[in-house]
């Protein structure tokens, strides 16, 4: 398989939710102050009972200043990947992965800094996705010439943003790096989201399993192409599938 020595970009197209949810189911409702990290609002696992992938976890949220999440599971209150001292300006809204799910009902632990709880609730996502094609390369390289190690980086492109990710991490598996992908989507909930650099490209099926939908993600250029796990054998499946387009 021939790579072209300019960087390939690869776009997923599946990122953006712009429907509102048609159901909703209210788990928890007050009005908790969370002043320091020893407040807590504790949820049963059997609350969470209906619950299903692809479905919304919603948190009612007036945040302050330098508000702060911190969302657990289990009795060994381990933390959900990627929200452990998340950023909050506001609602927080978590769609949920088959294994999101599991953990739920074990029952969560919601502590934190700086804002008020008044509701927590389920919600179906029957939100319609839109890919936003239009001007999508050039909005890609704009963003690949504004981003820095381990830093995020926001561009404008008409009425779009984006919010993008370089990753410097060593892995030949091809994860989806759910993780950094929750914390840039909160940083940024109404910019496109992308990993603009990275080695180890993410598959689509983890990227789908994890709710990880990169808008784009741009492997290193010429033979590193074929670093990190990235075969021939990959390739061939990763440019089959019908959620993976090219620049070519």
């Amino acid at each position: 398989m021939a790579i072209r020595k300019s960087q390939l970009i690869l776009a997923m197209l599946l990122l953006f939710s712009v429907g509102a949810t048609a159901a909703e189911s209210l788990l928890w409702q007050g009005s908790k102050k969370f002043s320091g990290w020893s407040d807590v609002v504790n949820i049963e696992g059997s609350r969470f009972n209906g619950a299903e992938a692809d479905d919304v976890l919603h948190l009612s949220i007036t945040a302050s200043s330098g508000a702060q999440l911190q969302l657990s599971w289990g009795s060994g209150w381990t933390c959900f990947d990627g929200l452990e001292h998340q950023n909050v300006n506001g609602d927080f809204d978590l769609l949920l992965t088959a294994q999101d799910v599991s953990r739920l009902k074990q029952g969560i632990h919601i502590k934190g800094v700086n804002f008020t709880l008044t509701a927590v609730s389920l919600r179906s996502n029957d939100g319609e996705y839109t890919t936003q094609a239009e001007d999508l390369f050039a909005w890609q390289d704009m963003l690949l010439s504004g981003a820095t190690q381990g830093q995020t980086c926001t561009v404008g492109l008409k009425a779009y943003g984006g919010a993008g990710w370089y990753w410097p991490e060593n892995n030949t598996s091809h994860i989806s790096q759910v993780a950094d992908f929750r914390k840039l989507r909160q940083a940024h909930p109404n910019k496109m989201t992308a990993m603009p650099e990275c080695n180890s490209v993410p598959s689509w099926e983890n990227m789908q399993r994890d709710q990880a939908l990169w808008l784009m993600v741009a492997p290193w250029c010429g033979g590193a192409a074929f670093d990190h796990g990235n075969t021939a054998e990959f390739w061939r499946q990763f440019l089959a599938d019908e959620h993976v387009i090219t620049r070519e």
